[in-house]
């Protein structure tokens, strides 16, 4: 029982360093490229990855938000590529380093959704 408590809380803080980095990492982006559009989004991962470090019920809805807000289009990124050409006459080792950093980053943030939908507790009454 201990042991599994361990892993959950280090699974939990891992995936708040994640939600936390890039906030951060997108606010500074946002600055540097003076182009505040996706500040909302990074904002919202900070305060996801603060509700996950303490553990609180809402941070789950809003982690798995945050994960489709990413996912939709990343998926129509992919289609988009995909039709336009981008892979034709390319080999399977070309494609898959175009690829790679792409699906390790839906990799983490599956990562995240699944951390917040298995440690963190629902809201109690």
């Amino acid at each position: 029982m201990y042991q599994r408590r361990n892993k959950s809380r280090v699974l939990i803080l891992i995936a708040a360093a994640l939600l936390l980095t890039q906030g951060v990492y997108g606010l500074v982006a946002c600055w540097r490229e003076n182009n505040w559009w996706p500040a909302p989004y990074c904002l919202a991962a900070i305060i996801a990855g603060l509700g996950i470090a303490s553990r609180r019920w809402w941070s789950k809805p809003l982690v798995v938000a945050l994960v489709l807000l990413l996912l939709i289009p990343g998926i129509w990124i992919a289609w988009r590529a995909t039709t336009s050409g981008v892979f034709h006459n390319r080999y399977a080792f070309e494609i898959f380093l175009m690829v790679l950093p792409g699906l390790a980053y839906l990799g983490l943030a599956a990562f995240c959704a699944y951390v917040a939908i298995k440690h963190v507790p629902g809201r109690s009454r």
